[in-house]
């Protein structure tokens, strides 16, 4: 909503051969779901989105991008890294290349962090800061970025309230961002340069300033689905979910975590999460 009015004051442009929006997220299924929501504008703003990619909340007459290529620190280092990230995301459509003059349009430099926990293992990052106030994230506002997450704290309650018995089951959602997808008009603002070739990114990247608040959108929808499904206690920060609650009947041992599918059936959620259950004794 905010998001969608700060975009327009920006002079938007559509790339030829990239206005295809690829999502995992059926929208007709989220609008029937959301059907008995009490908002309806942040219903219409959410399967708008989902339908016809969401707007970043870029709002170019604040600030005058400035086209800066290249790569970020250690990029060169790890080459066949992003090579294969780019190759696989162009496969499935989720980034495009281009072709098309690049000239005097915003192209931000990009590279490769650790992932936390896991050796060996990177995550591509787009520096959409860069450079310093002439960046795609200063023309989006601060208080678009600011979202108020579930706390440790929350669950630790939430546990102790049901005591002895409690489960609590955790899903991290696979590529959580790059199920989002971004409106045709703002993708001209995430482009990117690897060994010649400019690409044009699709789905929400990992360093835009809005993308916290536009998937946080997405996580509250799937709370409230759910809770209108009969879950009983279900939050999320950013895409992690975690639910707390009781078996009935159920026999708490000292075994693995058990490993529980929720997804439907047919497949029609477009994504599904493996849950992670254990319980406190």
């Amino acid at each position: 909503m905010e998001l969608e009015r700060a975009s327009e004051g920006s002079n938007s442009r559509v790339l030829l051969g990239v206005e295809k929006v690829v999502t995992p997220l059926l929208w007709q299924r989220w609008e029937e779901e959301l059907e008995e929501h009490p908002d309806r504008e942040w219903v219409e703003f959410l399967v708008r989105g989902i339908k016809f990619g969401f707007r970043l909340g870029h709002d170019q007459s604040k600030v005058a991008t400035e086209e800066r290529g290249g790569s970020m620190y250690k990029a060169s280092q790890h080459r066949e890294i992003i090579s294969k990230y780019l190759e696989e995301e162009v496969q499935n459509e989720r980034v495009w290349s281009v072709e098309q003059a690049t000239e005097g349009i915003q192209c931000s430099p990009f590279g490769v962090i650790p992932k936390k926990g896991k050796p060996g293992r990177w995550r591509l990052i787009v520096n959409l800061s860069a450079p310093e106030g002439h960046s795609v994230n200063d023309g989006i506002d601060r208080e678009l970025s600011s979202v108020a997450y579930t706390s440790v704290d929350d669950v630790i309650r939430r546990v102790l309230r049901l005591g002895k018995g409690a489960l609590i089951a955790k899903a991290d959602v696979k590529a959580a961002y790059r199920n989002i997808p971004v409106h045709p008009r703002d993708r001209w603002l995430l482009r990117m340069r690897w060994e010649g070739v400019t690409y044009v990114d699709g789905t929400l990247p990992f360093g835009l300033r809005s993308a916290p608040l536009l998937f946080t959108a997405v996580g509250d929808a799937i709370e409230w689905i759910a809770t209108q499904r009969g879950a009983k206690w279900l939050r999320h920060y950013i895409d992690d979910f975690v639910a707390v609650g009781q078996l009935m009947r159920a026999v708490v041992t000292d075994e693995e975590p058990r490993e529980v599918m929720l997804s439907d059936a047919s497949g029609n959620w477009g994504c599904g999460a493996t849950w992670k259950a254990s319980g406190s004794k």
